[in-house]
């Protein structure tokens, strides 16, 4: 299904990120949180993710393997902007 791209923009500027597709580049830092704790995880490649939920600063996003992590959103990118 096509969209118009100025719709899309209308949606993601109301705050509608929810299960967006995403782009995060090579060396952007996440926070992986488990029972454990939280430990920091560095991307060694590009990855497509999933926008799960999202708070002031962050978005948890969720990738294919079924991990998910916290990540600054300033260093997520969205597809096809």
């Amino acid at each position: 299904m096509w969209i118009k791209k100025d719709f899309v923009e209308v949606l993601s500027t109301l705050g509608t990120v929810i299960n967006m597709e995403v782009r995060i580049k090579k060396g952007t830092v996440g926070i992986l949180e488990n029972n454990e704790g939280q430990s920091s995880y560095i991307f060694d490649s590009t990855m497509i993710g999933k926008i799960q939920n999202e708070n002031d600063t962050n978005y948890y996003v969720t990738f294919p393997g079924a991990f998910g992590l916290y990540i600054e959103k300033e260093d997520v990118e969205f597809i096809g902007q």
